[in-house]
């Protein structure tokens, strides 16, 4: 068990569009954060640091990009 600064919740309408941006969320669960991305497709060879979530490219929830955080709420429990 380990103690987390926050959690950030991200979505991407297409894996290319995470890729972008990989080392940004690398670089915040290298500082304590929880990260979950939900890339549509493929999720092959994502950071391991990222924890994620394939979504099919017909999911609804794949329609958009977007992310969210939540942070300030002390230290968490995350089990892994």
């Amino acid at each position: 068990m380990r103690t987390c600064r926050g959690l950030v919740l991200a979505f991407f309408q297409r894996r290319e569009f995470f890729d972008t941006e990989a080392h940004r969320y690398a670089e915040l669960v290298r500082g304590g954060y929880t990260v979950v991305v939900a890339p549509a497709g493929d999720a092959t060879g994502t950071p391991e640091e990222v924890d994620v979530v394939r979504l099919a490219p017909d999911d609804p929830r794949a329609d958009r990009d977007g992310a969210a955080a939540a942070r300030g709420v002390g230290d968490v429990p995350v089990r892994r």
